[in-house]
């Protein structure tokens, strides 16, 4: 079966925090209907040199990753950046990925 690729409206949201931090940027996507989302527990960090540049000394990590609209990004990392503090007193990881395009299959399941 042959899956018909179309430009996607999406962008990937990728979310790293302290553990629980899950919990409050769920809360955000869910209350302004950004579902769809999936959280992971991290354990582990990346190599020394890397980890002291992101204060990521604490292996427990709390990793969310939702598809977004392109249109809402720049006002949802804002949020989320707030939500997990990493901008003032938290250490974290907040990031979004550019999608090129999504299957219709994929479209369809979000919708």
């Amino acid at each position: 079966m042959k899956i018909t690729k179309i430009k996607a409206p999406f962008t990937m949201l990728i979310a790293i925090g302290d553990r629980g931090s899950a919990n409050n940027v769920e809360q955000y996507l869910n209350e302004n209907k950004y579902f769809g989302g999936i959280v992971f527990m991290g354990k582990g960090t990346a190599e020394s040199d890397i980890a002291d540049i992101f204060g990521f000394g604490i292996s427990d990590r709390d990793i969310i990753a939702c598809l977004i609209p392109v249109e809402n990004k720049e006002k949802i990392i804002k949020d989320i950046n707030k939500i997990t503090g990493v901008e003032t007193d938290r250490y974290g990881l907040n990031f979004v990925i550019d999608l090129q395009s999504a299957s219709s299959n994929l479209l369809e399941i979000l919708k």
